[in-house]
């Protein structure tokens, strides 16, 4: 069953009045994991782990997680996605785009 309000016309989604629909949204969450199609690294979160513990060392590796974990996303980062992400996974793309504050 699809959404009654948007389809498929060829190669392009449209809503119900035919005007093209781009799809957007954001995982925040998938962001703090490893894996290759994120990290542009290949092999699994796991591999990587064990190849960042063999290159930096134990207390390398620790520090390097304790300073990256907390550091990766925060509360600038958020403000700014509630700003500028749309309240629908499914809208028109605006053309104006606010940019991200400066830390």
């Amino acid at each position: 069953m699809g959404l009654k309000w948007i389809e498929l016309r060829g190669d392009r989604l449209v809503d119900a009045g035919g005007q093209p629909v781009t799809l957007a949204g954001v995982g925040p969450g998938g962001w703090l994991n490893m894996e290759n199609f994120i990290t542009g690294y290949p092999g699994t979160e796991s591999q990587q782990r064990k190849a960042l513990r063999r290159v930096l060392g134990e207390e390398g590796y620790r520090r390097y997680f304790d300073v990256s974990s907390p550091t990766f996303f925060d509360a600038a980062d958020a403000g700014y996605l509630a700003a500028t992400t749309p309240p629908s996974p499914a809208t028109t793309r605006s053309t104006s785009r606010p940019t991200r504050p400066a830390r």
